[in-house]
């Protein structure tokens, strides 16, 4: 089976109310053996059992591909954003990113490189926030006025999924958790 994660990046200018930028953004295609969705190689997603048991064979696909994503893949996209937003005078910018835009998102936040004369609000949505992998985190701490809301659409397969969508532990280390309701938590990071 191949796979492909795809995903979207939307800047906007949050002081002239007026759009930046939209791009798509896709990962490499990745050949997975049907070994590897059966349900021992999710061991370590602590799953519950309902979740286990709803788990389709392409839903494993995803998480796969998610699982092994590398810093490689993202880092031309990460920095594309980081361009886009330095030369961009605004000092209030939006940042929507859904999918594996969400990654290279998040690796662009906690790449060191964002401008520090600017204020950040960013909403993730419809990707498995569990599986970030540490290694795309450059650094613990942030260093500018970010605000992070993370939500899924009301259609998405992980609104069944909720181990799925809880953070991290090394997400949870630069920032703390704010508010979980409904699929929707918001983080914020401050110098």
């Amino acid at each position: 089976m191949r796979s492909c994660l795809s995903g979207k990046i939307e800047l906007s200018d949050l002081e002239f109310k007026k759009n930046i930028k939209k791009y798509d953004v896709n990962s490499g295609q990745k050949e997975i053996s049907m070994a590897e969705t059966f349900m021992t190689n999710f061991s370590d997603i602590e799953l519950s059992e309902y979740e286990k048991q709803h788990l389709t064979q392409a839903n494993r696909c995803e998480l796969i591909h998610y699982k092994s994503i590398t810093f490689a893949e993202v880092e031309s996209f990460a920095r594309q954003l980081l361009s886009n937003i330095s030369s961009n005078h605004s000092e209030m910018i939006s940042i929507k990113a859904s999918g594996f835009g969400a990654y290279v998102c998040l690796a662009a936040i906690t790449s060191q490189e964002l401008p520090k004369n600017k204020k950040y609000q960013i909403v993730l949505e419809g990707f498995p926030l569990m599986l970030y992998p540490k290694d795309l985190m450059k650094t613990k701490r942030a260093t500018h006025n970010v605000e992070i809301t993370y939500t899924i659409e009301e259609e998405s397969w992980l609104n069944s999924f909720s181990s799925l969508t809880a953070a991290p532990d090394h997400l949870n280390q630069i920032d703390q958790l704010m508010d979980l309701r409904m699929n929707q938590c918001q983080f914020k990071l401050a110098a």
